[in-house]
């Protein structure tokens, strides 16, 4: 009698610990539920339309970050993935790639997005605001081509950039830029082309498409669209902007003399008519006012100075700026000598622009064996390197004209390329002819570099993302 009441206690018990074992599961698994409803209703406003709260960080991508991205990371680990809470993740994620047209060399969680997005295409696969974030998401991470379709999916699927809380124009800047980085230049200018035409009225549109004609110097292209702008919309001082830039780079002195002078009777901006003004003084030789409208950024002057030689070949150019450079290398080992660490290093800075335009006259102007005995006596710590990559692009453009550094230096100079716009520059097609390239072959061998650092979620309890 007592073995069999022992056994029937010990039945009992087990039974009041299953009971109580699926009481707390089911309590659990309530809670859960409850976070995850109030967390996705918390969110909802922000992930779907940006509208602002106040932030308790003062910043509002910082309440998501601080207040709501490790509670969501906690119920992914624990198996509870609720549709709704991971595409009003995948949109806050996506909020977090900046509304800006631009590229970046660094993907934040890229192990949680990709997971994002994957489940977010089986659940919503006709929801344009899921395509839009997957296309965001993708963009940041250098996957081009998936991020153009996803983007033109969005677009097609009816994406509402004011109901999202994003600007039109970003929207589309960045379908273009996803189809450039694919190696798709033709498709990025007939999709920017349609959205201009069907709003002939809206500036930004207009503004968009001549912006990128005139950045894949299609000069002459950019020059008609700009009129067709000027007949359906009106006057804009970014016309004159883009104008004076086609006159100018398209080698056209006498065509940018003439817009400099119609702009500073139409136009108050004064960053377009000191551009303009430095470029128009340089041309007349007054090199003292050219110096004095750059002011304290002689790197506008320096650059003027490259820019006006490369185009026009005139000699006395290249020597301003090179006694520039001899003069402020004699200031800064004076300063260095002396010890006034201030004013060495602004010297330094003021070195670093003379002696990278250097590079850049010789590069615009197709000088290749200057260029490649300038960089022979150059250090790669040098000062020269930090003015805007002169040194990385001069490296790598050497290697594609046969006289650069050998393949590991080079593949490390291609991440500080000015990607997309290098890739549809005369100076890469001038290199790659140089060095017997197709200018495809040689566009396709870039894009095969540029870094995307995909830096992947960490917890600081809970280790690596488990998903």
């Amino acid at each position: 009698m007592r073995e069999l009441l022992s056994g029937r206690w010990l039945w009992g018990w087990a039974i009041v610990l299953a009971f109580m074992a699926m009481v707390a599961w089911v309590s659990r698994a309530r809670e859960l539920d409850t976070l995850s409803a109030r967390i996705a209703t918390e969110l909802q406003p922000y992930a779907e339309h940006n509208i602002e709260k106040q932030s308790a960080y003062g910043w509002r991508y910082n309440d998501y970050l601080w207040d709501y991205q490790g509670p969501m990371v906690y119920l992914i680990e624990h198996r509870h993935r609720d549709p709704a809470l991971l595409r009003t993740m995948l949109l806050c994620e996506a909020r977090r790639s900046y509304d800006h047209v631009y590229l970046y060399d660094r993907c934040l969680n890229w192990d949680l997005r990709q997971h994002l997005i994957a489940e977010c295409a089986k659940a919503y696969p006709d929801d344009p605001l899921v395509h839009w974030a997957t296309g965001r998401c993708l963009l940041a991470a250098g996957e081009f081509a998936r991020a153009a379709d996803e983007l033109l999916a969005a677009e097609r699927l009816g994406f509402d950039a004011e109901s999202a809380g994003t600007r039109l124009e970003y929207f589309h800047g960045r379908i273009a830029t996803a189809l450039l980085m694919d190696d798709r230049p033709a498709e990025a200018i007939a999709h920017l082309k349609v959205w201009c035409d069907e709003d002939p009225a809206d500036r930004e549109r207009h503004f968009a498409y001549c912006e990128l004609l005139t950045l894949l110097e299609r000069y002459d292209e950019s020059d008609a669209a700009i009129e067709q702008w000027r007949a359906a919309a009106g006057g804009d001082f970014r016309q004159h902007t883009l104008g004076l830039r086609n006159a100018w780079w398209s080698g056209n002195t006498v065509e940018f003399e003439r817009r400099t002078l119609a702009a500073a009777d139409e136009v108050t901006d004064f960053v377009l008519l000191d551009w303009a003004g430095i470029r128009y003084a340089v041309l007349y030789r007054k090199f003292d006012h050219a110096r004095a409208v750059a002011g304290d950024r002689p790197d506008y002057y320096y650059r003027a100075l490259a820019e006006a030689y490369a185009l026009t070949g005139r000699v006395e150019y290249l020597d301003l700026l090179m006694a520039e450079a001899d003069e402020l290398a004699a200031a800064m080992a004076r300063a260095e000598r002396e010890e006034n660490r201030s004013v060495y290093w602004d010297l330094r800075n003021q070195a670093s622009a003379a002696q990278g335009n250097i590079m850049r006259a010789y590069l615009l102007s197709g000088e290749w064996d200057r260029l490649a005995a300038l960089l022979a006596v150059e250090k790669p710590d040098s000062y020269a390197r930090l003015y805007y990559g002169a040194y990385d692009l001069a490296r790598v453009l050497l290697h594609l004209a046969g006289d650069g550094p050998n393949d590991e230096q080079w593949s490390q100079s291609c991440p500080q390329l000015d990607y997309p716009w290098v890739l549809y520059s005369d100076v890469l097609a001038e290199a790659a002819r140089r060095g017997d390239w197709e200018v495809d072959a040689a566009r396709r061998l870039l894009l095969g570099f540029y870094p995307v650092d995909r830096r992947s979620y960490f917890d600081s309890t809970n280790g690596e993302l488990d998903w």
